[in-house]
C-alpha cells in the first residue's frame, strides 16, 4: 500500500490481519498492526451528519485490498 506517493507499507509486515476502518466521532480511521507498531494509516472525516462518503471509501478500500492482496489458490 502506498499513501501520499511517499509512504510504502508491505503486506508481509501486516501480520495477523489487514488494516481495518474503525469508527471515530468524525468518521473512520484506517488502522492496524504493522510490524511491532499500531499504525493509523489515514483518517476519513465526514463533512456533516448526512455525508456517507466515509462508508463508501471504507467499502471500496476493503474490496481493493481483498482483490490486490488475496493470493489465488
Amino acid at each position: 500500500m502506498i499513501l501520499n506517493r511517499e509512504d510504502v507499507f508491505w503486506l508481509e509486515k501486516m501480520e495477523g490481519e489487514w488494516p481495518t476502518f474503525q469508527r471515530s466521532k468524525d468518521g473512520f480511521v484506517l488502522a492496524g498492526i504493522y510490524g511491532t507498531r499500531f499504525v493509523e494509516y489515514l483518517t476519513a472525516r465526514r463533512f456533516d451528519e448526512f455525508d456517507r462518503s466515509t462508508e463508501v471509501l471504507a467499502t471500496h478500500l476493503k474490496d481493493a485490498m481483498q482483490k490486490m492482496w488475496t493470493r489465488p489458490f
